[in-house]
């Protein structure tokens, strides 16, 4: 939309997200964004695992909303690609192993330099060395959950949300006929 807008020469829309392409359609030098945000909730009910992320051009911010509590992606991903998974991480050198653990039960943060390890195997988030970008990055993230209106900044939110998706796990699975969503009577009351 703001392309849009501005090959019509109309108004730019207070709060839009996003930039006119219009200067890199034309060979313009540009300032783009220097974040970009993702939100996950769930692949299917068998996954539900919600994080935000920020990165920069260098770190990757993951805020598990979560914490210590342990993702079913990572049961998932062990039985879903090949059978001896298991053995092939039990195996692996000690930062594939402790990426795994990562995934397995996430802390509250993970931190990432994408420049010395682009396939975030070691999570810097406790490390005092690079307490300033996990700093600036976390009140970029705020910052914009605050903006978009989030509505897992209330931690009821959250709770609800995982009580409706655990109702349709019987005996460890995910039988999506149970189902029954009803966030957006609780996301959006507070909305005119």
């Amino acid at each position: 939309m703001p392309t849009l807008l501005t090959v019509a020469n109309a108004e730019r829309v207070a709060n839009l997200p996003g930039l006119s392409l219009l200067p890199l359609l034309q060979g313009e030098k540009t300032q783009w964004r220097g974040y970009l945000f993702t939100e996950f909730h769930l692949h299917s009910a068998h996954n539900f695992y919600p994080q935000r992320t920020v990165r920069n051009a260098r770190y990757k911010l993951i805020h598990n909303l979560m914490p210590g509590q342990n993702n079913p992606g990572y049961d998932y991903t062990l039985k879903r690609f090949f059978g001896d998974l298991p053995q092939a991480i039990e195996s692996a050198p000690d930062h594939i192993r402790d990426s795994y653990e990562r995934m397995k039960t996430p802390s509250e943060f993970e931190l990432y330099d994408l420049q010395t390890d682009p396939h975030e195997f070691r999570s810097l988030a406790d490390d005092a060395e690079h307490a300033a970008p996990l700093a600036e990055l976390r009140t970029q993230l705020t910052d914009w959950r605050m903006r978009t209106n989030d509505p897992l900044l209330k931690p009821e939110n959250l709770k609800q949300l995982k009580a409706e998706v655990d109702t349709c796990i019987v005996n460890g699975e995910a039988r999506k006929g149970r189902l029954n969503l009803t966030y957006p009577d609780y996301f959006f009351s507070d909305r005119p």
